[in-house]
C-alpha cells in the first residue's frame, strides 16, 4: 500500500472510530430507585408536587385546599348547587349530608348542644381574627398623616398612648372572653 493510500485510509478509519466514541457511554449510569406511595403520600417527582388521591396519582396545586370536589366525599353525590359551596366549606360534605345528619341529631336530642358548639366556634373564630388584627395594629400604630390632593401634608396629633392603652385593655377583654369560650366548648 502506497503512503497516499494508507493515509486515506487512516482518516476515514479514524472518522468512524470517533463517531463510534461519541455514541460509546463511559461510566455508570445508576438506576432510579422505585418508590412506592401510598394512600395521601406528598412528594416531588419533576419538579412538581405529587400525591395519590383514591388510588389516583395526581399533581398537588395551591388551591387544592380551595377547591370544592366534583363529588361529597361522604355520599359520593353530585355537588352542583350553590348550597354545596357553603355546606362544604362549613362541614366537608354537600348540604344533603348535612340536613340528613343534622334530622338525626334532632330525633336524638343532640342537636341543640350542637347548634351551641357551632355557634361558639365561629364565635372563637372571629374572636381570634379580631385579637391578630388589633395586635397588628399595635405594632403599626403612628400617627396618621393625610396627603391632600394638592400635594400639601396634613398631621394628625393623636394620644398615641391613650390609644394603645384602649387597645391593650380591648385585647385583654377579647382574649378573656376567648378563653371562657374554648373553656366551654371543651366542656361540651
Amino acid at each position: 500500500m502506497s503512503k497516499e493510500t494508507l493515509g486515506k485510509v487512516q482518516t476515514r478509519v479514524a472518522k468512524h472510530v470517533n463517531k463510534e466514541l461519541n455514541k460509546t457511554i463511559f461510566g455508570y449510569r445508576p438506576e432510579k430507585i422505585q418508590v412506592k406511595h401510598v394512600e395521601g403520600d406528598i412528594w416531588e417527582e419533576n419538579g412538581k408536587r405529587r400525591t395519590i388521591k383514591n388510588g389516583i396519582n395526581q399533581t398537588v396545586t395551591r388551591l387544592d385546599g380551595a377547591r370544592m370536589p366534583l363529588f361529597c366525599p361522604s355520599c359520593s353525590g353530585a355537588m352542583n348547587c350553590r348550597a354545596d359551596d357553603i355546606m362544604y366549606n362549613i362541614h366537608g360534605e354537600c348540604h344533603i349530608c348535612v340536613i340528613k345528619r343534622e334530622t338525626e341529631m334532632r330525633k336524638n336530642g343532640t342537636y341543640d348542644q350542637y347548634e351551641k358548639n357551632m355557634l361558639r366556634s365561629r364565635e372563637i373564630n372571629k374572636l381570634k381574627f379580631i385579637i391578630e388584627q388589633i395586635e397588628d395594629a399595635m405594632v403599626d400604630m403612628k400617627s396618621p398623616t393625610f396627603v391632600q390632593s394638592d400635594g400639601t401634608i396634613e398631621y394628625w396629633n393623636i394620644n398615641l398612648e391613650q390609644l394603645r392603652e384602649d387597645m391593650n385593655n380591648d385585647l385583654r377583654d377579647f382574649k378573656n372572653r376567648l378563653i371562657i369560650l374554648e373553656s366551654e366548648v371543651e366542656l361540651c
